[in-house]
């Protein structure tokens, strides 16, 4: 089953200079030395950290007296970049607060392991599918496993570069996930890893034709719903299909997978799922968050 959820939005935004960062650590530690790509995850103020891991900083990002409008998204990339070179995986906002006003406050943790507080996976060639990221109640019959995965992208407005990012991510919903024991389930999780990949690689053909087909912000705005929901029915159809061949013949799965693969390998160009959109007019900004889940 198929959830589309869209939301628009229009904005102006005028930066005079950068955001200001203001890192306080909680006292003198040994330089980490993270991996450039680390993930670096996200809390709500509510979400409780576990006491085992290791505070290292208190990290505050306060909007310029010159930027007007700050753009929430852009202070907390901020945030976790700095987080990142910290050697933090882990970030928790302070306290709910309007980052065009009073900005952006958390708190950078290490941990031994994010897997206790993912609600959602990030698509990366060396992450693969774990049964405990399936934590979702089960749904019982038939069904051994159920994925929830989906595409969504953002834009956020460079104006003083004149351009606009547009990023893409595929993303795993644990919360909406299940797995549940059986006689197979090494093939059971290899199946459900073949749907994310797939959630990929439909990433990725959006990313080529949003490339091929909106260059500008004006053209973007004009027509990323089009190309969003044709983009969801093949991938859709695609999913379908690999569910019936695979149910009515198991070891058509490594038939599947070699060519999922073949296919990713195909579109390596658009991995990195970024575009940069030229914007001719301060009026042209645009701010797009648009959302599809498969379950």
């Amino acid at each position: 089953m198929m959830r589309l959820r869209m939301w628009i939005g229009l904005g102006l935004t005028l930066a005079g200079c950068a955001p200001q960062v203001a890192v306080q650590r909680p006292e003198l530690q040994p330089p980490v030395y993270p991996p450039p790509t680390q993930t670096v995850l996200v809390l709500a103020a509510s979400e409780p950290v576990e006491a085992s891991a290791r505070e290292l900083a208190c990290i505050q990002v306060r909007p310029s007296l010159l930027t007007f409008g700050s753009d929430s998204t852009a202070l907390l990339r901020l945030a976790t970049d700095q987080a990142r070179q910290l050697g933090a995986n882990l970030l928790r906002l302070e306290k709910p607060t309007t980052p065009a006003t009073t900005g952006l406050q958390a708190r950078a943790f290490r941990t031994a392991s994010l897997q206790p507080y993912e609600q959602e996976i990030l698509w990366h060639p060396a992450r693969r599918l774990m049964p405990a990221d399936f934590k979702g109640p089960s749904r019982g019959g038939r069904c051994e496993a159920a994925t929830n995965s989906g595409i969504r992208y953002r834009c956020s407005s460079q104006p003083w570069q004149r351009t606009t990012r547009l990023t893409i991510e595929t993303y795993f919903d644990c919360q909406h996930s299940s797995f549940h024991p059986s006689r197979t389930p090494g093939q059971t999780l290899a199946h459900e890893q073949l749907h994310f990949d797939l959630t990929e690689l439909y990433a990725r053909h959006l990313a080529r034709r949003l490339q091929a087909q909106a260059t500008t912000t004006p053209d973007l705005t004009r027509r990323h719903r089009a190309i969003f929901r044709q983009l969801m029915a093949e991938a859709n159809t695609r999913q379908d299909q690999f569910d019936r061949e695979v149910y009515a013949n198991r070891p058509r799965l490594l038939t599947w997978q070699r060519q999922v693969a073949q296919e990713l390998r195909a579109l390596q160009p658009y991995a990195g799922k970024q575009l940069v959109l030229q914007v001719r007019d301060l009026d042209e900004q645009l701010s797009a968050y648009v959302r599809g889940s498969r379950q």
